[in-house]
């Protein structure tokens, strides 16, 4: 038992670290593909598109229903270590997120608020309660930067619980019921072994007051980031079919299934940004996030052509059909990737660099500018669903343009390294040619796209191994760390 405790609790280098994440996200991209197509084929889609609407609702309100506490666990618990951070998160958790969470399901129960089947209510309520704390608990150990145990915690309770109830299970009340259940139960085990006498819990005022004033200053950016990700579904809820919807959010998990790739970074950044920060050294920050802008655009705009050239293939092979709407919502929500990785990736280094709350702003105008797209194009005759898509991607391109920006005045630096764009450009010619040969070679959609994704990994392994441009050579230095 004391060996699965360290396990949980230890700490490892950036190297270690990093490849512990991206063993976990491989994970969670195979859970999430398993998943969707065992549900779309057995289910059917109807059920997957409500369930992803769920899902997606819950998980990007979290920072609202948490306050923004797992956000702001890794950085103060980083900050001082001696703290009991962890403890007075867990009190104001359920003092206040699971009051919110039950005043919410009170007003969609009487349909004040219009979304949801009323059925599934009370079993979203209780699968809700165990996401936010599982989201809980994942901020308290990337806190302590126990890479590990979070993403242990995270791969368990996001990926592997609902895989096995949906084999076992058909009625999706239940399902939702026992997901949540079991998140609870892991969660509380996870604060037991992190914490240890988490029973014995001494409120801690200042505390409590100095997570809450990080999350209301950052209230704003926290309703805003989930209007921008659950916006558009939301929206559209009574407006297209499940089938449409089940794709719609399908098309975004494949969005978010690429931040994999480079979350990594992601995952691990906010605490030791926190360490640079309080030692002042801030010429390794400028350095540390000019690779990250450098990766988020390198890999965005691989991913953005790929889904720009096969996204309907993926989408059909996935989910076992494919609809007019369809086709539309898996191609053409690439045009947000690049951005939408930029967005996501300094949202954290943002928190993290400043106490005020610059995210309001930036997802407070995003939001604006998406649902401005949206109810103009309506408004002019455009159907609801290619309204949805361009909002959805007007409203992510602005949020990364303005999170350079913001990074940029906090710093006072040029954080964008110029000669990625010469990189881009390249890349864009090399990958659209690579297209026109496969297709025009073959005709199976499938071997295509198998073809095309083998030589673009064999291409990115020999630029990675052979490059010289000062991102990839500050990421192949770190991952030979011991």
């Amino acid at each position: 038992m004391n060996s699965f405790h360290n396990i949980l609790k230890k700490e490892m280098s950036f190297g270690k670290d990093f490849l512990v994440t991206v063993i976990n996200s491989v994970g969670i991209i195979i859970g999430v593909f398993l998943l969707n197509a065992y549900i779309a084929r057995v289910h059917g889609l109807d059920i997957l598109g409500e369930y992803l609407l769920i899902r997606r609702t819950v998980f990007s309100a979290s920072g609202v229903i948490l306050i923004g506490m797992n956000i702001g666990l890794p950085y103060y618990i980083a900050k001082g270590r001696n703290s009991t951070y962890g403890k007075s998160a867990l009190v104001t958790f359920f003092l206040l997120s699971i009051p919110l969470l039950v005043l919410i399901t009170i007003l969609i129960k009487y349909r004040i608020i219009n979304i949801f089947l009323p059925e599934l209510i009370w079993s979203i309520l209780i699968y809700s309660i165990g996401a936010n704390l599982l989201n809980l608990v994942i901020g308290l150990y990337r806190g302590y930067i126990s890479i590990l145990g979070a993403s242990l915690i995270s791969f368990f309770g996001s990926i592997l619980i609902p895989v096995v109830i949906f084999i076992f299970f058909i009625d999706l009340a239940f399902i939702l019921q026992l997901v949540g259940i079991v998140c609870i139960i892991i969660s509380l085990i996870g604060y037991f072994i992190r914490e240890e006498n988490i029973f014995n819990i001494k409120i801690n005022y200042i505390e409590i007051k100095t997570l809450l004033k990080f999350g209301f200053e950052r209230f704003p950016s926290f309703f805003a980031e989930f209007i921008l990700l659950a916006g558009i579904p939301l929206l559209l809820y009574n407006e297209i079919s499940k089938g449409s919807m089940a794709y719609l959010n399908s098309s975004i998990s494949l969005i978010r299934l690429v931040l994999v790739v480079i979350g990594p970074f992601g995952f691990i950044i906010l605490p030791r940004v926190s360490k640079l920060i309080d030692t002042s050294k801030k010429q390794n920050l400028v350095i540390n996030i000019r690779v990250i802008i450098a990766w988020s655009l390198f890999l965005g705009v691989s991913s953005m052509l790929v889904f720009l050239f096969f996204g309907p293939t993926i989408v059909k092979y996935w989910l076992g059909e494919m609809t007019m709407e369809g086709i539309f919502i898996s191609r053409y929500l690439a045009f947000s990737l690049p951005l939408f990785m930029i967005s996501s990736m300094l949202r954290s280094i943002i928190d993290a660099a400043s106490v005020r709350g610059y995210n309001s702003i930036v997802y407070s105008i995003s939001v604006v500018f998406l649902l401005l797209v949206y109810f103009t194009l309506k408004l002019v005759g455009v159907p609801a669903i290619q309204a949805g898509i361009w909002g959805f991607n007007i409203g992510y391109i602005f949020a990364g343009l303005l999170s350079i920006f913001i990074i940029q005045y906090i710093f006072q630096e040029n954080i964008v390294n110029r000669k990625i764009i010469g990189v881009l450009l390249i890349q864009i010619f090399l990958l659209s040619l690579l297209f026109v040969i496969v297709t025009s070679l073959l005709d199976n959609p499938g071997i295509q796209l198998f073809v095309y994704i083998i030589i673009l990994t064999i291409g990115f392994l020999i630029f990675f191994k052979k490059s010289n441009q000062e991102w990839v050579l500050f990421l192949r230095n770190k991952l030979h760390e011991k």
